[in-house]
């Protein structure tokens, strides 16, 4: 109970070089070490790197829109928004007697 504390004590002793608190961060240590040139973070954008490199032309948001592009050509004769209905068309052809809603209801209709 009287004697001081000796030198292997763990609150006596101070703390030795490879003690984790004590020693200084090694190179090799995360957070010590300074980027390297191939650290994400630490190298400047190459030219390959989308966010780097200029558009091309074949990109999309770069090239003019050709002629084969749908927002640019105009619609052609079969697509389905320019094309005038044709007779075959349900609702361009008028009602046939055999419809349903155009022919009189015959005498075993329920109605």
């Amino acid at each position: 109970m009287n004697q001081g504390l000796k030198p292997n004590d763990v609150i006596y002793q101070s703390l030795e070089p490879n003690d984790v608190k004590y020693q200084s961060l090694k190179p090799n240590d995360v957070m010590n070490q300074s980027l390297k040139p191939n650290d994400v973070m630490n190298q400047g954008l190459k030219p390959n790197d989308v966010m780097n490199q200029g558009l091309k032309p074949n990109d999309v948001m770069y090239q003019s829109l050709k002629p084969n592009n749908v927002m640019k050509q105009s619609l052609k004769p079969n697509d389905a928004m320019n094309q005038s209905l044709k007779p075959n068309d349900v609702i361009y052809q008028s009602l046939k007697p055999n419809y349903v809603m155009f022919q009189s209801l015959k005498p075993n209709d329920v109605m």
